[in-house]
């Protein structure tokens, strides 16, 4: 019997989110790493997508010496793209909030003189056997400028980041051997929090431990049957909305089912 015949693990790879979705709800990462069921879409998600992408327009025009005056345009149209659901309110609530956050973000770079990119939203995979891995770490980075890497968050409330958020940038930092800084913003304000040597390190081993947990897990299950059966069902946090929440108990109810045949 082939095992894993809905994930491909000669191709799977780490990553950043994976690992935060496994130690947060082991059943949302089996649901979206494993089954391969997309996560519901919030307009809050599209709010950072797409005032990155203005950001990064704007800053891309102005080296060019062309008219920015269509970016608000513009990143309505991403986020129209990235955020399906129904056109409510608050849908439109965030795409005003991308466009004031865009903003902030290109007030923030040019204060820090970062305005020549490098490079935006790179790809990098890193081989897993330099860190006793059996697979690959894939990340993604920001803006990329000549000394520094910069990952942008975008909020309605400005707080100092979250130990995920510098464990993440922690991953990038050790990875890539940048110095990497999150700037975050909201429609008025924004901050900039440096990631740290020793943020670096113990970030990065937590990542690490993670990642070895998972593959650990793949390990002692010989295909998604088994991980199911393992796994208590959760359907708590953000990442099940009533859709996602009655496919899982199904999904979960018809395992119980062939395995108790």
């Amino acid at each position: 019997t082939k095992k894993w015949s809905n994930m491909d693990l000669e191709r799977y790879t780490h990553n950043y989110s994976s690992a935060n979705s496994f130690m947060d709800n082991k059943s949302a990462w089996i649901l979206r790493y494993i089954l391969k069921h997309s996560s519901p879409t919030y307009p809050a998600f599209g709010r950072g997508l797409s005032a990155e992408f203005g950001a990064y327009a704007t800053l891309k025009r102005m080296s060019q010496f062309k008219d920015t005056k269509s970016i608000d345009k513009l990143i309505t149209w991403y986020f129209g793209k990235r955020v399906t659901l129904p056109k409510t309110e608050k849908y439109y609530q965030e795409v005003d909030n991308a466009i004031a956050i865009a903003k902030q973000f290109v007030t923030a770079l040019q204060e820090k003189q970062l305005t020549r990119i490098k490079h935006y939203q790179r790809k990098l995979v890193v081989e897993g056997k330099k860190y006793g891995l059996k697979y690959d770490i894939i990340m993604y980075t920001d803006f990329g400028f000549d000394n520094v890497t910069i990952d942008t968050k975008a909020k309605t409330k400005l707080m100092p980041c979250s130990k995920g958020e510098i464990r993440q940038q922690a991953l990038y930092s050790k990875l890539s051997g940048e110095k990497c800084v999150i700037l975050t913003a909201t429609p008025k304000k924004f901050r900039f929090d440096e990631v740290l040597p020793n943020d670096v390190e113990q970030g990065f081993e937590e990542c690490l431990s993670l990642f070895k947990t998972i593959e650990n897990f793949l390990d002692v299950c010989k295909d998604k049957h088994d991980a199911i059966k393992i796994t208590p069902l959760n359907t708590d946090g953000w990442m099940f909305d009533d859709y996602t929440r009655k496919k899982a108990k199904e999904i979960w109810s018809n395992n119980e089912t062939k395995t108790n045949e």
